[in-house]
């Protein structure tokens, strides 16, 4: 089992690469629950994903409660996510499994 600071240095060498557009329970059956990085004040929820081509990484940005605190948006809220990657092929893979996904009602 990885500990947080393992997923955070598995992040390492990534970068924007795009977003996409999908609900946070949707994320947590694909990928299990988020990590949290308490030294982060931008992101309130990061998956860090192994694929076929490298780490790839999904999180919100400069929109949830850290962020903007009572104004920020509840990660359940948040329906677009920023994707990060070691290269576009990382990123592809990530949207091709959100597209293949059961889509779930979001209230």
């Amino acid at each position: 089992m990885s500990t947080i600071k393992d997923m955070l240095m598995k992040r390492e060498g990534t970068s924007y690469l795009g977003s996409l557009l999908a609900g946070y329970e949707q994320l947590v059956a694909l990928y299990g629950k988020p990590i949290h990085d308490p030294s982060d004040r931008k992101t309130d929820s990061e998956w860090v994903v192994v694929t076929p081509f490298g780490i790839a990484t999904i999180y919100n940005y400069k929109d949830g409660r850290k962020y903007c605190e009572k104004d920020g948006l509840d990660v359940v809220r948040i329906r677009e996510w920023h994707v990060g990657g070691e290269n576009i092929d990382s990123f592809r893979h990530i949207l091709e499994q959100i597209a293949a996904a059961p889509k779930r009602v979001i209230d």
